[in-house]
């Protein structure tokens, strides 16, 4: 993935300020690289499938209709889930972290975003 995240750096760059010498070849590897993030992100993250699941959750009776009063009843947790994201996010420039650090990091946001979701849509542990 670094090698696809360089590669969308250098394009995006060319688009920017040297547009007209892009080639066809760049902006091919560009496409293959944007879609090949989005499916091997997905492949391991299963963004789509717990987007979904969330949906169909929802579309149960009486499902998420108190996300307004699970957020005034989570708010603390809520809040301290997004400080810590942010903490984590703030400590040191991306470039700077190393790969066990950025690890940490992406777990940690990870996490928050889940804790959210569970807060405001009502999620209970199993039994």
């Amino acid at each position: 993935m670094p090698e696809s995240l360089h590669e969308l750096v250098n394009f995006a760059w060319d688009l920017a300020y040297d547009w007209r010498n892009l080639t066809f070849a760049e902006t091919e590897t560009a496409a293959y690289d944007i879609v090949d993030l989005l499916f091997r992100n997905d492949e391991y993250c299963h963004f789509r499938q717990t987007y979904w699941d969330i949906y169909d959750f929802c579309q149960i009776e009486g499902h998420c209709e108190d996300v307004l009063s699970n957020m005034q009843t989570n708010a603390f947790s809520i809040i301290t889930q997004l400080s810590a994201s942010l903490a984590a996010m703030k400590a040191k420039p991306w470039s700077d972290l190393a790969r066990e650090q950025k690890g940490y990091v992406l777990n940690t946001m990870g996490k928050a975003v889940a804790q959210i979701t569970v807060d405001l849509l009502g999620f209970s542990q199993l039994d």
